[in-house]
């Protein structure tokens, strides 16, 4: 009888300091909640791994070089290809170009972070959700032979990033190969 006191007694503490959850629904986490944030925790264990294990051997370091160089290469021939396009001069052609703006922005984010050993999961996420939105893109129009290869380029750069990260991008974004 002493232990289940001592046992309820603990319990009762560590929901009054809210360690534990209360029975009230308005306490409670649904399942879906515990869910992502499991899988939100799993994921940032997973990139610290990736950051520390990686950082000694440079392959990511040439890996988000080459994915800023090509990156540069694209928004030049995607900039000629929707030139000569029907899209050129639409609002269209603007959104394109501020995805491509956005997606430069955030890789180089990514590779300084990096570079400064610091957090980078958030970032690596976001490059990647910039990157389905160029994707989307250019999987709906035919361009330029340039643009098109370019993106290729690039998108066996994320594949390759993909890889090293040991599948975390796959569960941000499944139907795509990065």
């Amino acid at each position: 009888m002493k232990t289940f006191l001592n046992y309820s007694a603990l319990l009762s503490a560590l929901a009054l300091c809210g360690a534990l959850p209360l029975a009230s629904p308005t306490l409670a986490f649904d399942r879906d909640s515990i869910q992502n944030l499991n899988q939100r925790q799993n994921n940032d264990v997973l990139l610290a791994q990736w950051r520390d294990t990686y950082r000694p051997s440079g392959q990511v370091q040439q890996l988000l070089n080459r994915i800023e160089s090509r990156t540069d290469r694209f928004r030049e021939n995607l900039d000629r290809a929707l030139d000569e396009s029907r899209l050129n001069g639409s609002d269209r052609e603007d959104e394109i170009n501020q995805y491509v703006r956005d997606f430069e922005v955030a890789t180089n984010r990514l590779r300084d972070r990096y570079y400064n050993g610091q957090y980078v999961a958030a970032d690596l996420q976001e490059v990647l959700r910039r990157a389905n939105r160029i994707d989307n893109f250019m999987r709906r129009q035919r361009l330029g032979l340039g643009a098109e290869r370019g993106w290729a380029a690039i998108r066996l750069d994320l594949n390759q990033l993909g890889r090293i990260t040991n599948g975390v991008t796959r569960r941000y974004y499944p139907d795509r190969s990065y």
